[in-house]
């Protein structure tokens, strides 16, 4: 279960008017972050998909005055979420499973090394080309 939980009702507004009005929401997200470091006392924090969204909702050159926050503390990792926020598993990270896999594709049947292939190859190549040798020197020594 969780270490700490505590809420916290970030001021963002005297932040993000000192910021150029295409860049006020990421101000915010900064301005965020910049908070829950000095809060908590820690570099690792993770903000969650509906903070995010509650920040970025009204679009870049608009964010909202003040949020509040509830920040979870699970080993030394911080995360932040929105206080009415649902509550989402964090998974770790898997292996990506290749197309095919999730297809249910069958792997080939044992192939040949290409390099067997490309020798069998070059050896009819060389034959080929022995046996139009030799087809050329009878039509030579006919002629003459």
């Amino acid at each position: 279960m969780a270490d700490k939980e505590r809420l916290y009702t970030i001021p963002l507004r005297k932040s993000f008017l000192k910021a150029v009005r295409y860049k006020r929401t990421a101000k915010a997200v900064k301005t965020v972050r910049e908070f829950l470091v000095k809060h908590l006392k820690s570099e690792d924090i993770k903000l969650g998909k509906y903070l995010n969204q509650k920040l970025w909702e009204r679009g870049m050159k608009n964010p909202p005055a003040k949020v509040q926050v509830k920040v979870i503390q699970k080993g030394e990792v911080y995360h932040a979420e929105l206080v009415n926020a649902p509550i989402e598993e964090i998974k770790p990270k898997t292996k990506k499973q290749s197309l095919k896999e999730r297809l249910g594709a069958k792997k080939p049947q044992e192939q040949k090394e290409p390099v067997e292939e490309l020798k069998e190859e070059t050896t009819q190549v060389k034959e080929e080309t022995t046996e139009t040798k030799e087809k050329v020197t009878k039509k030579k020594a006919k002629k003459e």
